[in-house]
């Protein structure tokens, strides 16, 4: 990818760079087994984020989803430190179709 199509906006970056890693063929997903709250497998981080966003799932859940992001973020390197950003951006500037913004 150029310099010129990378956006210049650092929050359209991130956005950018989570689009990116999600797409198929992804490896990355968070394992949800154990949170009780949320289904028992490992989800997509699109759907991870939604469940976030629903109104049912309780703050309990929300807490200790961001707990064990922020730890992934730390301990397993760059990829989660996208995810977890990719997460806690709005849907707009992950969805692949943000223009530049900056």
């Amino acid at each position: 990818m150029s310099a010129r199509s990378w956006p210049s906006s650092p929050l359209a970056a991130a956005g950018r760079a989570f689009a990116l890693l999600v797409q198929p063929p992804t490896h990355v997903g968070f394992d949800a087994r154990g949170f009780d709250g949320l289904p028992d497998e490992i989800l997509s981080l699109e759907r991870l984020r939604a469940l976030l966003l629903e109104p049912r799932t309780s703050v309990e859940v929300r807490d200790a989803v961001w707990r064990e992001l922020v730890v992934r973020a730390r301990r397993d390197g760059p990829a989660w430190v996208v995810v977890a950003v990719g997460v806690a951006l709005p849907e707009r500037l992950t969805s692949g179709s943000v223009g530049d913004g900056g």
